[in-house]
């Protein structure tokens, strides 16, 4: 079975007529992952082209270092519920 790992992703992504900075933390089995995640995340919330958003870095991180307390808290739940 494969390994969750914390990875943060910075780039830059243009958002209207400006290049703005951006630091995605996310959970990923692998940094490739991590960057389909970021596409599709920017791309769905912003309506941003995966040709407009440029990743500069991926980095593997430890939990201690992440500031995204949703993530943390996702990371402490042990089961998934689906109410239909």
């Amino acid at each position: 079975m494969a390994t969750v790992k914390f990875y943060v992703v910075e780039g830059r992504a243009k958002i209207g007529d400006f290049w703005n900075a951006f630091r995605i933390y996310v959970r990923a089995v692998k940094p490739s992952d991590a960057v389909e995640y970021v596409y599709s995340r920017l791309g769905s919330t912003y309506n941003i082209k995966r040709s407009h958003i440029r990743i500069a870095d991926v980095r593997e991180v430890e939990q201690s270092q992440v500031r995204d307390e949703n993530l943390i808290e996702y990371t402490k739940m042990d089961r998934i519920i689906v109410y239909k």
